[in-house]
């Protein structure tokens, strides 16, 4: 059981990031570039989602949960607090996203 766990870092890493870029609605060539480290990290992302959502469906422990709170909080160096948040939205959205994908490709594939 990591798949959930590095699925939530990687995006909340890269949704850092982008929001950092976009923070003044200005978003410059080089603030592309410096998402490069995080984009660099969606083919792992990727990888692991399907898993990560069959973790999400047979449930976590408290113990899994707060393991991926705290390994949020230490990447992106936050208060528990904000890191228990962030992870629940991070979720919401690979919960979201990867539906998401799945009934465009869905679509894209119908003949």
């Amino acid at each position: 059981m990591k798949n959930l766990k590095t699925c939530v870092v990687i995006a909340a890493e890269l949704i850092t990031s982008i929001g950092k870029v976009v923070e003044d609605k200005k978003v410059q060539f080089s603030e592309i570039l410096g998402l490069a480290p995080e984009l660099f990290k969606i083919p792992k992302m990727v990888s692991n989602i399907d898993e990560a959502i069959a973790e999400l469906k047979a449930g976590i422990s408290p113990e899994y949960s707060n393991e991926i709170k705290s390994e949020v909080a230490a990447k992106l160096n936050l208060s528990n607090e904000k890191a228990e948040v962030i992870t629940e939205a991070v979720i919401s959205w690979l919960i979201l996203t990867s539906s998401t994908i799945i009934q465009v490709v869905k679509e894209i594939k119908k003949k």
